[in-house]
């Protein structure tokens, strides 16, 4: 992520504190128009997830998503998120992609790392091992 965004998301989420929601709504426009002036709009989708980033760190929580061609069953989510907890001792907060392309198992993506254990990642694993050369 950009400097400058992180930066911009940093301050506003700063500045948002204890004020009204008329007051978050228009700095959050401001912030958007700053983007626009910028030539930053594209990075939009990047200030938000940093301001959810800021917001789930002050409770102690990170963010989860999981990519999957069904929902979980309530037993999978309890597992996404005991696995979190023992790998980053912070609460989960889950939000799921339903992908119609995810033939079986699913992806778990936490800030920058993915775990894929959906059937097609396990195939490709699988044929990397195969194919890899002993040296």
């Amino acid at each position: 992520m950009k400097t400058y965004v992180t930066t911009l998301a940093q301050v506003l989420y700063q500045t948002v504190k204890g004020k009204s929601k008329s007051e978050v709504d228009l700095l959050v426009k401001r912030a958007l128009d700053l983007l626009r002036r910028k030539h930053l709009w594209k990075d939009r989708s990047d200030l938000l997830k940093k301001l959810k980033t800021l917001h789930l760190d002050q409770q102690d929580k990170i963010a989860v998503t999981v990519i999957s061609r069904y929902a979980l069953s309530p037993a999978e989510t309890s597992s996404v998120k005991e696995y979190v907890r023992e790998q980053y001792k912070r609460q989960a907060e889950i939000s799921s992609q339903l992908d119609p392309g995810v033939l079986g198992g699913f992806k778990v993506i936490v800030g920058d790392s993915v775990l894929d254990a959906t059937i097609a990642g396990q195939l490709k694993r699988l044929q990397k091992f195969l194919t890899q050369e002993n040296n």
